[in-house]
């Protein structure tokens, strides 16, 4: 909901972008059944230029299938935007080999990690174009310094958020997670 709410915010203060948002018809009986919505919508709304997935939706939990999601996508000249609030943690995560051109998520949710950290993925071929809403007095080229050089930051959550995922493999991963969930 927040990117949602995120996305009509740059909308209404931007003439002619518009917010498109695809219906989800429950029950979902298989992951083409959401491939099949996205591409109804690609087919429907032709001046997409940017695509934003939930990897796993909020509260209902669903996993959208965004390895057959994102090549329709790309197909079709639009780029994507992976909104992975709740992926971190609870399947395993290959940023390059997902194919996004952007991918977010929450370290603090799933994996144990300090409140406010989080990662950003940018394709390389667009990281000239991602810049954080805090800049520094220093010129950054390279997309990881311009986050990192902003000033008199609070760098405790970045530095607890190795020492989180060392935690979740040493306690035995998503194995032991997925064991742990099923029994409640």
């Amino acid at each position: 909901m927040c990117v949602k709410n995120a996305a009509m915010f740059i909308a209404n203060n931007n003439p002619g972008v518009e917010v498109v948002v695809m219906a989800i018809n429950l029950p979902i009986l298989s992951k083409q059944q959401l491939v099949d919505s996205l591409l109804e919508m690609l087919n429907c709304h032709r001046g997409i230029k940017l695509a934003i997935l939930d990897h796993i939706t909020g509260p209902s939990g669903i996993l959208f299938p965004i390895e057959d999601m994102i090549p329709l996508c790309h197909q079709r000249g639009v780029m994507v935007m992976v909104d992975g609030a709740h992926a971190p943690g609870q399947v395993e995560l290959n940023l390059e080999e997902i194919g996004a051109d952007f991918y977010f998520g929450n370290l603090h949710k799933w994996c144990y990690s300090a409140r406010g950290c989080s990662i950003l993925y940018v394709n390389p071929k667009h990281s000239d174009k991602v810049n954080p809403l805090v800049t520094s007095k220093v010129e950054c080229p390279r997309l990881r310094n311009r986050f990192l050089m902003q000033g008199s930051k609070d760098y405790t959550a970045l530095c607890s958020s190795s020492a989180a995922v060392e935690f979740l493999q040493d306690i035995g991963g998503l194995v032991s997670m997925s064991i742990g969930l099923s029994c409640i």
